[in-house]
């Protein structure tokens, strides 16, 4: 199985105007991107950029101010392992293997909070370029429960090196291990969305 290219996956610039400067602007822009995105899709309310964008703006104030928070893996890892394995990159279930979400190279650790399972194809064309770029350059865009996840591992990452509320510059020049500039300002349309691969098969 693969996700279908197309001009439905471009990733274009947010109109919104707050100029995003720092790694928490984009972690949590992204991540209220995401909320907005799952409440649309199970209360089936309009599809429309414009309706998830009036969702996401209030929850990335309250992620910038500390009322709401990005959770901890936990529950993610416990619904992965009760769930069928597939590559949550394209959904094959061929030749299986393992791919750290922040390659080992660019400081990725072996918990398993940071592994999902993939296919060998994925695996080998990926490498260890950035998982956003990576996307990016497939024009393709991840099921929603793997951007769960990477997002959840970036917010990890950015906290534990206490980069945060550091400009996305000076954090990748510190070593932040993923560049919050790929990080999507935008979903696709819900109907060009997966929530999760191994629904596929359950």
């Amino acid at each position: 199985m693969t996700i279908p290219a197309g001009s439905d996956w471009d990733w274009p610039d947010s109109n919104w105007k707050r100029r995003k400067r720092t790694v928490s602007d984009r972690i949590f822009w992204s991540y209220a991107w995401l909320i907005a995105t799952r409440i649309v899709q199970e209360k089936q309310l309009p599809p429309g950029a414009r309706k998830r964008n009036h969702i996401a703006v209030p929850d990335f104030y309250r992620l910038c101010r500390g009322e709401k928070t990005i959770r901890s893996l936990e529950r993610d890892l416990f619904q992965s392992m009760l769930s069928g394995p597939c590559c949550l990159h394209c959904g094959s279930i061929e030749r299986l293997t393992k791919d750290h979400l922040i390659p080992r190279s660019r400081g990725g650790d072996g918990d398993a909070e940071n592994i999902i399972t993939c296919c060998a194809k994925c695996n080998s064309s990926r490498g260890n370029t950035d998982l956003m770029h990576w996307y990016r350059k497939n024009q393709s865009f991840p099921c929603l429960v793997l951007m769960r996840q990477y997002l959840k591992i970036c917010f990890k990452y950015a906290t534990s090196m206490d980069l945060m509320d550091v400009e996305v510059d000076e954090a990748i020049r510190r070593g932040l291990p993923f560049d919050p500039v790929a990080l999507p300002e935008k979903y696709p349309a819900l109907e060009n969305l997966i929530y999760d691969w191994r629904d596929c098969y359950n």
